[in-house]
């Protein structure tokens, strides 16, 4: 125990000497030593699987490959949830462990690939060349999750960015070394650079998680505002609509990646200049999104799938470099959700760990589509033909299907309300007020809850003037006000306008219990995800009616603004807190509301 302690003091020590030194801060830290670790993991991965593929010389040795992987990610996730329970768990050092007992496994593996290249002999029969396989693969699990861990404690903007490094980072050395040394023969100079690859993205990993990096639902309002999101439960961030776009996103880059097409974009020159300049692209474009890359790489994938025929006409390198070009982009996308719903996830590593999950059988039903091709055409070239139509059809009618239902609430798509679909749905919920409150014990027991909440001291103005980026990236204002309408029922009048909600608290003066509770109970937790988020004076109000359960032609009358102006901010505030109806935002409010009480007890 006093061992585990003083190693992760020495871990702290170094991190605090390479962070001064470089004279960063903690948040580009993480994001450097995720971009770092995420483009040595994949390439070192990848050419691991080109090595025992190539000793194996099995033709669905990467389906087999495939499963064995799904079958891994399947039993780390439930380790994670029998961990989880505990709530005590310390990132750091999990994945610590994790990753050195991964790590050997990798290496043991690699053994009998060394061996071969060295002595041109097999070291064990054909049986031991699958359990080497097998052994190789466990090393990505903690690796890739770690990593979405790393990612989720950098703002969305820049884990974007540098998830987009860190990805085209990675084929971009995956492409170097297969044209550099050639990855279709054993090679032990190719396993050596596997092996180095995740030792580095190891380092990085560890370095990467914060001191204070653990598992634990955050509680306080202090750590709330610090994270800069609202964090909400894995079942309000594992929705239908993220599982089914991890899910066919990733169909499509195990059908690319499906290991039947002979011609590789790793073979092609171009494939490094084009790469080398996509790599330019977010680094010098911090306004990139999450849409441009997804429908870039949409593009891109289907048109290299769809029109390869004629793009063969042109040259026999147009078509890999699109499908490798589209591959990388589609690794950027789900890469950059999966670190999204550990970003804005209580629970960072048992999210991280079921979108990993979902994505390896995305690839696994990608590679049995592409076999499935093959075998019923009975050519290479018909079947990926075939296949190829095949996944873009249900791809396209995935999508459709997403658009047309945001009931399934999918990841960068926010509820349409210029149709009058919102002011519909809020019509279904009454407004809720403390002036709706029930009579008899019920309203004696809401006053005790009032009274009960208000002993809680109010936050500081430093917490509440937290300076964070918010969804969008922009900085969220240095002191958060509170408007005239967002002032308790009794506030003094001598009151500043667009005084801080810390001072308005602070020089509260007695109020009756109806408007105590309208206070504690749903100003302070709004103006909290205000300040978060950023919102602006005017979207501060509309959440404040949202959270209430106003209908649109309520507020707007409320506000004495058009309903279609009403709209326009609903739809800001959605997009900037990450959610996909009023009923999230109900939700969020409620989870603030839940931790005040908390934190009060």
């Amino acid at each position: 125990m006093p061992s585990g302690g003083n190693r992760s003091a020495s871990i702290d020590g170094v991190r605090s000497g390479l962070i001064s030194r470089s004279g960063t801060t903690e948040d580009k830290w993480a994001a450097a030593c995720g971009c770092i670790g995420l483009a040595c993991v994949f390439s070192g991965i990848w050419l691991g699987d080109t090595q025992t593929n190539a000793i194996l010389a099995a033709p669905n040795s990467v389906l087999i490959m495939r499963g064995f992987t799904s079958a891994i990610y399947l039993g780390f996730l439930l380790l994670v949830i029998f961990f989880v329970h505990k709530r005590t768990l310390s990132l750091r050092s999990f994945f610590s462990a994790a990753s050195a007992v991964t790590y050997g496994l990798f290496l043991l593996g690699l053994v009998p690939v060394m061996y071969y290249a060295l002595h041109g002999v097999r070291l064990y029969g054909d049986g031991w060349s699958w359990v080497a396989l097998f052994l190789t693969k466990f090393a990505g699990a903690p690796l890739t999750i770690g990593l979405i861990c790393v990612f989720a404690q950098v703002n969305r903007r820049s884990a974007l960015r540098y998830t987009a490094l860190g990805m085209l980072g990675s084929f971009l050395i995956f492409t170097a070394v297969s044209q550099l040394i050639g990855t279709g023969d054993i090679s032990f100079s190719v396993c050596a650079i596997s092996a180095l690859l995740l030792f580095v993205c190891t380092v990085a990993l560890v370095l990467g998680l914060g001191p204070h990096s653990s598992n634990e639902e955050i509680r306080t309002t202090q750590s709330v505002i610090g994270s800069g999101v609202i964090r909400r439960p894995v079942k309000q961030m594992l929705t239908p609509g993220l599982v089914i776009i991890l899910l066919i996103s990733s169909v499509m880059l195990g059908f690319l990646r499906s290991g039947y097409v002979a011609d590789s974009a790793s073979s092609q020159e171009a494939s490094v200049v084009v790469l080398a300049l996509l790599f330019v692209i977010p680094a010098l474009w911090q306004k990139v999104r999450i849409e441009h890359v997804f429908f870039a790489g949409l593009v891109l994938a289907t048109g290299s799938i769809l029109l390869d025929p004629y793009l063969g006409s042109l040259s026999p390198a147009v078509a890999p470099v699109m499908r490798g070009v589209g591959t990388a982009l589609f690794e950027v996308v789900v890469w950059t959700l999966a670190v999204w719903g550990a970003h804005n996830c209580t629970e960072s590593l048992l999210m991280a760990s079921a979108s990993r999950f979902i994505i390896t059988i995305g690839h696994l039903l990608g590679s049995q589509i592409m076999l499935f091709g093959i075998s019923s055409m009975g050519a290479v070239s018909e079947g990926e033909n075939a296949a190829g139509a095949i996944i873009v059809f249900a791809f396209l009618l995935l999508l459709v299907l997403l658009l047309k239902n945001p009931g399934l609430r999918a990841p960068f798509t926010v509820r349409d309300a210029s149709d009058g679909s919102l002011a519909n749905l809020d019509a279904k919920v009454p407004a809720v007020s403390a002036k709706d409150w029930p009579s008899g014990q019920d309203s004696q027991a809401k006053a005790q809850e009032a009274q009960a909440v208000a002993q809680e001291p109010c936050p500081s103005a430093k917490a509440d003037a937290y300076q964070g980026d918010d969804a969008s990236g922009s900085a969220a204002p240095a002191t958060p006000t509170a408007s005239p309408a967002d002032a308790p029922a009794g506030a003094p009048d001598d009151a500043p306008t667009g005084a801080p909600v810390g001072e308005l608290c602070a020089e509260e003066p007695s109020l009756a219990s109806e408007e105590e509770y309208e206070y504690r109970y749903w100003k302070r937790p709004c103006a909290l995800v205000s300040s978060t988020y950023g919102l602006t004076k005017r979207e501060s109000e509309v959440l404040e009616l949202l959270a209430h359960g106003y209908t649109v032609a309520s507020m707007s009358e409320a506000l004495f603004v058009s309903p279609n102006t009403t709209k326009m901010h609903v739809r800001n505030i959605y997009t900037k807190l990450d959610v996909h109806g009023r009923q999230d935002v109900i939700s969020m409010v409620e989870l603030v509301r839940q931790q005040l009480a908390e934190e009060s007890a």
